[in-house]
């Protein structure tokens, strides 16, 4: 090969992207931007620049890596990313311990990685999670190719967000066709030549290559008088790169071709396996001469490729499917024989059985399909585990199956699976988790009814006392999810006997006790539901090492309900907030709870604007998750919030969505809230009120009294104490804790506007923390006070009603609206005033904001009327109840 040919066959020089590596190497150490896409089409210089990247990371200290995605291993779990694994990453069994052992293999103090994933668009979804995992943990930094031909659709973590800086590379300008082809040539060409060589190149790098490469082969591109021409014919007999590449590539012998066809189906590969399976080292030297094969040395290895995707698919197409089964078995008998001693080999066997026969070992099948769950690869996991014979199926792999059928919506395919599983479990610990599966997933796929039904199932099989009293547990949970909240109890008494026999460890008993909690806090025993709650958070967080399977938030989570409707709404809030933090720091479905509950809390308090803010993070979290079941609870809070605030035409959107989300069956009563605060702010109480009744008649059906007594005391804030209030003093006697009691007082003095009572309640109220409705009770007092003629007392519990307001945000209410207590000041009336109550003269504060003394008095007269107060001393105090500021 001649000094030319060796030019052309080595890589070849970057045209015109300093400005991209400039901008890389500023943000290399940057945290913030520990990611870099390259996006084009085919051929137009992604790899070049980002091997380009990589090796400005390497000069700065980093060690590399490569990832290839590659379009026949898709389906299989971390066939890109097997490499980096200490161990067999199928091996362990877990996709959990999988992922860790890699992280914890490549997090070695004092080493820096930078990978290069090429070909993003063809990862499959394991390898793309855990190098999201590994980004995200600051293991690595990644450099991503994504070819963007139209062909190809991408949704990656790998390509999303802030933290990724996107790179569009478009085919070379005229100028720089001229400019690279003197870098690589040592000469210019002539103009006519450099004209129908961009022409027919259409500027696209690796097409330049292939026709430049292709021309000198032929002779048709010589160099005269320092300068390159073309001589007679056509330069290629069409434009596509494609056929480019196949003409080039049918100027190959028989021995280079077939090693070429053994690397488009297998790659990489090392030389020794490449050796092995009769190619000669001199094939491989002269392939790699020409440009079509790569090699790295890969620790002790060398590993061989092809040197770009697009010949890899060119060569493909040419192989027969008998030479692709013969090929891809040929080199699994190499490492068979072997003892598949790497740890990337039984990944790597399994992947190429597949893609040669449609199936390999069930164990290494199933293995695979776990990693494909845990990363939500479920067309994968079907693809994968379909392919295992129904006599090899075990009852692992028909639950797993099951469980990913229901999660891609087929629900038939979910429920054969799943009564496969069933009578084919070996004992009734497998009996009981093909039950617990089958239910959980039709639930969560909205069939409730069906859930119980399978739940309610008699299992004469099922004999062990333990396994029974988990399908009790098991019925019991879903029966709190659907609202019948008596029979829940009585079927999850079992309880705290699982928890004795087989220690907390038990998923069923962290589950099932979560969900007691849950449920004994809405029938009202608060103070039982606190103490199991707090208990159960105890013994998971002590166990939390050994246990993986849920979050010690989600005690947390019943924690706090318990908590705020036994009136303790300070430390509910401090709770809350601690489950919230925990569970949305690992990204877990819970934080979805954990947000609504604290929404919730504010919502107690008369906190509207803070429960708008939470209700808007649990409905994000939920959309995240996929969870619309407490969507719509979220979406209902959130309007309800939206519209006491007067931000009408957000609360009207709000609801439309709560209309295309699901409704869990527990929250139902609840999510008329957000329609019927609609009502009122449009000025529609009746209508209101006839909505919050309906919600309680269902709240009253379930069993759920602190919901049923939320929602009666809204009836009686919007003017009708009289109709509920003997609901709600029943309601009182059966809820333990302050917060039903005070509620029911409230609810009294308002039917009988008892102006006493309700003077006396402001600051039982106030104490307790639920401060609208002490502005409330203080404005209906004020307002019966000032009727009697009793200014001077309505003047002072109007102060404390309005520091209690003050704390709300800008609410209003029916209550509060109907007493005219509460108007804020003006900025200037509040100017006025606190000069005023600092003991200026009216003379003097005119003269300092140049006006008369008479609209100092004007002013002075509105701040007594808003404020009900009749002196400077009363004005004082009640100006430290009028900041609006959030808390």
């Amino acid at each position: 090969m001649d000094d030319h040919g060796r030019q052309l066959s080595t890589p070849w020089p970057l045209i015109c992207r300093e400005r991209h590596l400039a901008q890389f190497d500023a943000q290399l150490d940057r945290p913030d931007k520990p990611a870099t896409t390259i996006h084009g089409p085919a051929g137009v210089g992604k790899t070049r620049l980002a091997e380009a990247f990589v090796q400005t990371a390497t000069r700065h200290g980093y060690r590399p890596l490569r990832a290839t995605g590659l379009p026949e291993n898709v389906g299989m779990p971390l066939s890109a990313v097997a490499h980096l694994f200490p161990i067999d990453p199928l091996e362990p069994g877990d996709p959990v311990a999988a992922f860790a052992a890699a992280a914890n293999h490549l997090a070695r103090r004092g080493v820096r990685w930078v990978a290069l994933v090429d070909d993003l668009q063809h990862l499959d979804a394991a390898s793309e999670v855990l190098l999201r995992q590994l980004l995200d943990a600051g293991i690595i930094r990644t450099v991503s190719t994504v070819r963007s031909d139209g062909r190809n659709s991408l949704s990656s973590a790998l390509d999303a967000g802030e933290r990724v800086t996107r790179i569009d590379l478009e085919p070379m300008t005229r100028e720089q066709t001229s400019e690279l082809f003197a870098a690589v040539m040592g000469a210019s060409a002539q103009t006519e030549t450099l004209d129908a060589l961009f022409h027919a190149s259409g500027g696209n790098i690796l097409h330049f290559r292939e026709i430049v490469t292709a021309a000198v082969d032929r002779g048709q591109l010589t160099k005269t008088d320092e300068m390159w021409c073309l001589g007679e014919g056509a330069l290629s007999s069409t434009p596509e790169i494609l056929s480019a590449i196949r003409q080039r590539l049918g100027r190959t012998g028989p021995e280079e071709r077939r090693l070429l066809e053994l690397l488009s189906l297998c790659e990489p590969m090392s030389l020794a396996d490449v050796r092995a399976l009769a190619h000669s080292e001199q094939t491989v030297t002269e392939l790699e001469e020409r440009g079509f094969i790569r090699s790295v040395l890969d620790g002790q290895r060398v590993r061989l490729s092809l040197s770009h995707p697009l010949h890899a698919e060119v060569i493909r197409t040419g192989v027969t499917l008998g030479d692709r089964r013969s090929i891809r078995m040929a080199f699994v008998r190499r490492l068979e024989s072997l003892g598949a001693r790497r740890k990337e080999d039984p990944l790597r066997i399994t992947s190429l059985r597949l893609a040669a026969t449609g199936t390999a070992d069930p164990r290494l099948l199933y293995q695979a399909a776990a990693i494909a769950r845990h990363a939500h690869d479920y067309a994968g996991v079907v693809s994968l585990l379909t392919t295992i014979s129904a006599e090899q199926r075990t009852t692992g792999v028909l639950l797993l199956l099951g469980e990913v059928q229901a999660q891609s919506g087929n629900h038939s395919a979910s429920e054969e699976a799943f009564l496969d599983a069933y009578r084919q479990a070996a004992d009734d610990t497998e009996r009981m988790t093909a039950v617990y599966l089958h239910t959980i997933q039709l639930f969560w796929g909205h069939q409730h009814e069906r859930a119980l039904e399978v739940s309610q199932e008699p299992r004469p099989g099922i004999t062990d006392p333990t396994a029974r009293k988990k399908l009790l547990v098991n019925e019991g949970v879903l029966l709190v999810l659907v609202g019948r909240l008596h029979e829940a109890l009585q079927k999850l008494s079992p309880v705290e006997q699982l928890m004795h026999e087989e220690g907390p460890e038990s998923t069923f008993w962290l589950w099932g006790a979560a969900m007691r909690a849950t449920a004994l806090s809405a029938v009202g025993r608060t103070r039982a539901a606190a103490a199991l709650a707090g208990h159960v958070h105890g013994e998971h967080v002590r166990l939390d090492e050994e246990n993986r399977l849920s979050h010690p938030g989600r005690n947390l989570v019943a924690l706090t309900g318990a908590l705020a409707e036994s009136g303790q709404l300070d430390e509910a809030r401090r709770v809350g907030r601690s489950a919230h933090a925990q569970t949305s720091s690992v990204k877990t479905a819970v934080e979805v709870w954990a947000a609504l509950n604290i929404a919730h809390t504010e919502w107690l308090a008369g906190h509207v604007a803070q429960a708008r803010h939470w209700f808007s993070v649990s409905s994000l979290a939920a959309r995240n998750h996929g969870d619309h079941m407490c969507l719509s609870r979220a979406l209902s809070g959130l309007a309800a919030a939206q519209a006491a605030l007067g931000d009408v035409p957000a609360a009207v959107a709000t609801l439309k969505e709560q209309e295309r989300a699901v409704s869990l069956p527990f929250f139902e009563p609840e999510e008329s809230l957000g329609a019927a605060w609609l009502r009122v702010a449009q000025g529609e109480p009746e209508a209101a009120r006839s909505i919050l009744r309906a919600a309680a008649d269902v709240a009253r059906e379930q069993g759920h009294v602190t919901s049923e007594g939320l929602l009666l005391t809204d009836v009686a804030r919007l003017g009708d104490a009289g109709s509920v209030r003997d609901r709600v003093v029943e309601l009182a006697d059966v809820c333990e804790g302050d917060l039903a009691a005070a509620r029911a007082a409230l609810v009294s003095a308002w039917a009988s506007d008892d102006a006493s009572a309700l003077t006396g309640l402001v600051p039982v109220l106030d104490d307790l923390g639920l401060d609208l409705l002490a502005a409330e009770a203080a404005g209906s007092a004020a307002a019966l006070l000032h009727r009697g003629g009793q200014g001077r007392r309505a003047a002072s519990v109007m102060v404390r009603g309005a520091r209690a307001l003050a704390r709300c945000g800008d609410v209003t209410t029916p209550r509060l609206h109907l007493a005219g207590a509460f108007v804020p000041l003006t900025p200037r009336e509040r100017a006025v005033a606190e000069m005023v109550a600092a003991g200026r003269t009216s003379r003097d504060i005119a003269a300092s904001l140049v006006v008369s003394p008479r609209t100092v008095q004007n002013h002075v007269q509105r701040a007594y009327q808003k404020l009900g107060v009749t002196n400077r001393k009363e004005l004082k105090s009640a100006l430290g109840g009028q900041d609006r500021s959030k808390p």
